[in-house]
C-alpha cells in the first residue's frame, strides 16, 4: 500500500470501530514503535511511545466516555512517506453530551514506513476534549479566579 493508503485505511477502520461496527483492528497499521503526539493543553496532551501506550491512550482514555463517534477524512495530502489529513471527528459521550456538534475539522501527520504507521501528531480541539470527552466545565478567566 501507498503511505496515503495505509493512512486512509487507518482511518476507516478507526471509524468502524467508533460506530460500533469493527472491520479490522486499526492498531495493526501502527508500528509497534509507533509515537503518537497530541498536542495541545488537555490531560492526553504529550509524547506516547509504543502501540501499546497509543492503544492504552485512545482506548483507555477516551473510549470508555464514549458511546459512539464517527472519524471521516475532509482532505488529505501527502509527499514521500508524509500523509497530512484534515478529519472531521464527531459523536455522543455516554452521558448524551454532543463532541463537535458543528464538525469542525481537526487534524493528523502521519508518517508511514512501509505499510505501518511510525508516527502521528494529532491537533484536538483542546475545549472539546476537556468539557465534552472529559466532562470540565470551562470557565472564562475572569470567573476562573473567583
Amino acid at each position: 500500500m501507498t503511505p496515503k493508503e495505509v493512512v486512509s485505511e487507518f482511518i476507516r477502520r478507526c471509524d468502524a470501530a467508533a460506530s460500533g461496527g469493527g472491520s479490522g483492528d486499526p492498531y495493526e497499521l501502527l508500528a509497534e514503535d509507533v509515537e503518537l503526539k497530541v498536542q495541545g493543553r488537555t490531560i492526553l496532551s504529550g509524547e506516547y511511545p509504543g502501540r501499546e501506550i497509543v492503544k492504552m491512550v485512545l482506548a483507555g482514555a477516551v473510549a470508555p466516555r464514549v458511546a459512539k463517534a464517527n472519524v471521516e477524512i475532509v482532505a488529505l495530502i501527502s509527499e514521500g512517506n508524509k500523509v497530512a489529513t484534515q478529519l472531521k471527528t464527531t459523536g455522543e459521550t455516554l452521558d448524551g453530551k454532543i463532541y463537535n456538534p458543528k464538525g469542525e475539522p481537526g487534524g493528523c501527520v502521519f508518517y508511514v514506513d512501509g505499510d505501518e504507521i511510525s508516527e502521528a501528531i494529532l491537533f484536538l480541539d483542546n475545549t472539546m476534549v476537556e468539557t465534552v470527552l472529559l466532562g470540565r466545565r470551562y470557565l472564562p478567566p475572569s470567573q476562573a479566579t473567583e
